[in-house]
């Protein structure tokens, strides 16, 4: 059967390796766009199944109903955003809903879809189930291009089994997911149905949440340091959570009848999920983070690169962004060369200026993201290399 256009991200068995296969014809979404380099997409991402897709559509995120599509994740636009200055991506995830993986009828490129060894998954002590590396991918990959990321606990299991999740996040392989600023790191709302919104207190059931995701997390940490007790004083668990995450909240929705009472409530809920983007894209955007949407497609091409190649360490934005201008490996000998032509007492008022001005300078190549960025000037970079 052939993937819908808008399928993103597969995994497969291959011969020798498990295989992440990338789709590029979701991309073909950005041709909706004004402009590829001036408009900075925001990134939604939905992790659930069947009561996932009917929050979507009540929430009109979309411009039409999606079937719930197990064991894959979609990307998609919110045709009513396109125009704007940060449109709406929509991650719609069900990747963790395989029980098995299906072989791969061939390896490697194959037009649209490319496909990517997961080479460190033989090296673990124990294999990883299907919905085990769909979490990982999640957390690993997904997450730090997303600026809120919403949980259905009706999906998953309920409340406890969505803790049990988030602490598997938290408590295994790196917390830190990437190097962008903590500030910038996504939001998790956890959605669960209510009788009346309007009534639900958001504030008692965080707190109780936080609690079930303290006990969770310290049972997993536990098993990972082969302890009976894994206890967690909050403080770690705190400095923990700030690692992989800007903010955690439990949200009610309303019961998902047929009709179109409640239209209120979910005109909210939109409201509140926006909000929630929205901030996190200004705190982005002061950041110079704020991808521009060909930023955004380079840098997950790349991502998935270091992911499946290396699950420990945090993809770095600024290394991936430079690897067409890597740092001479001579350079400190360049460096040493220059200095002995400058007089002593010039050191700290000329040489030590002209050096930072031109690692700078070099830092911010031409067409880089950022509002300031420009061409670096050729002479000083000429002075150093």
């Amino acid at each position: 059967m052939p993937h819908p256009a808008s399928t993103w991200l597969t995994l497969r068995a291959g011969l020798r390796d498990l295989l992440l296969e990338e789709h590029h014809r979701p991309y073909t979404i950005f041709k909706s766009f004004l402009s590829l380099d001036n408009q900075t997409p925001q990134m939604i991402t939905f992790i659930g199944e069947r009561t996932k897709s009917l929050v979507m559509q009540k929430l009109r995120f979309g411009a039409r109903p999606y079937e719930s599509i197990s064991g894959q994740v979609h990307l998609r636009v919110d045709e009513e955003t396109a125009k704007q200055g940060s449109p709406l991506l929509l991650a719609d995830c069900e990747l963790h809903n395989l029980s098995f993986l299906t072989k791969a009828e061939t390896e490697g490129y194959m037009g649209d879809i490319v496909q990517r060894p997961l080479t460190w998954h033989k090296r673990l002590s124990q294999g990883l189930d299907p919905a085990s590396l769909a979490h990982l991918i999640y957390a690993k990959l997904i997450a730090p291009f997303s600026n809120v990321i919403c949980f259905f606990a009706e999906d998953l299991g309920g409340m406890q089994a969505v803790a049990g999740v988030l602490a598997v996040w938290l408590m295994s392989f790196s917390n830190r997911p990437s190097d962008l600023p903590f500030s910038t790191r996504p939001r998790v709302l956890i959605l669960t149905r209510c009788s009346d919104p309007t009534t639900f207190d958001e504030q008692s059931a965080t707190k109780r949440f936080m609690m079930d995701l303290g006990r969770e997390s310290e049972r997993k940490n536990g098993m990972i340091a082969g302890q009976d007790n894994g206890k967690l004083k909050k403080a770690q668990l705190d400095e923990i959570l700030s690692q992989q995450f800007g903010g955690m909240r439990v949200v009610g929705y309303p019961d998902l009848d047929p009709g179109d009472s409640g239209a209120r409530a979910w005109r909210s809920l939109r409201t509140r999920i926006l909000k929630d983007s929205n901030e996190l894209q200004d705190r982005r955007r002061d950041s110079l983070v704020a991808f521009s949407a060909r930023h955004f497609k380079a840098f997950f091409h790349l991502a998935c690169d270091h992911f499946c190649t290396d699950i420990v360490s945090p993809f770095g934005f600024i290394r991936a962004s430079r690897l067409q201008n890597p740092v001479p490996q001579d350079l400190s000998l360049h460096m040493a060369r220059f200095i002995k032509q400058v007089k002593p007492s010039q050191l700290l008022n000329f040489a030590v200026p002209m050096i930072a001005s031109a690692l700078m300078f070099d830092s911010y190549v031409s067409e880089m993201h950022g509002e300031d960025a420009k061409s670096p000037p050729k002479l000083i970079i000429l002075t150093l290399k």
